[in-house]
């Protein structure tokens, strides 16, 4: 479980790169099925759908 905001600035980018490496490379070594994102979001007045989908 990743707990992240969209319009942070500092730690959160690379959290979310770090995340985004880390889906690819579990399917390619053959552990996907053992792990699952669950990222959550505590901003909902700027972390719109819209927003969201767009990252």
């Amino acid at each position: 479980m990743t707990l992240c905001y969209l319009y942070c600035w500092t730690v959160c980018p690379l959290l979310v790169s770090t995340l985004r490496q880390i889906q690819p490379h579990s399917i390619e070594h053959n552990y996907a099925d053992a792990v699952a994102f669950y990222p959550i979001d505590f901003d909902p007045e700027h972390d719109t759908p819209e927003v969201v989908s767009a990252c």
